[in-house]
């Protein structure tokens, strides 16, 4: 059974959070890494605890949404992304609204990619610790 409101509310939450810290504050590239594993062991858990069905949709759909709602977030804090973001300075140097296709569709794809990754760990703990 689907549980949409718990997926929505942790995609949208991964990614406001992950988009307001790499904005606001600015994560190096390990660090903001490490951030994410953390998120997606937090909604694996819980998918797994909560015996989310199908596990595989939820943690690849929490994952996509997150990273829309990452590159949306830090779309709209552009300019604070690229001060507390100097390492990627170089990256950021064009125009504003060179970047902001650019953001979404990285946060999309890396959504979808690493939504892959979760759903089928979520798959595989719950075949593991449920059948």
């Amino acid at each position: 059974m689907y549980k949409w409101a718990q997926i929505a509310t942790l995609g949208v939450a991964g990614g406001v959070i992950m988009g307001l810290t790499t904005s606001l504050i600015g994560l190096e590239a390990r660090a903001e890494v490490g951030a994410w594993h953390m998120v997606y062991a937090l909604w694996v858990a819980f998918f797994v605890a909560r015996r989310v069905d199908p596990p595989f949709v939820a943690g690849f759909l929490a994952s996509t949404c997150s990273g829309v709602t990452l590159g949306l977030v830090q779309v709209g804090l552009l300019d604070s992304y690229r001060d507390n973001n100097p390492w990627y300075a170089e990256e950021l140097a064009g125009a504003n609204s060179a970047l902001i296709p650019g953001f979404l569709v990285q946060g999309t794809m890396a959504g979808l990619m690493f939504g892959v990754v979760v759903g089928a760990v979520t798959w595989a703990l719950r075949r593991w610790f449920f059948q």
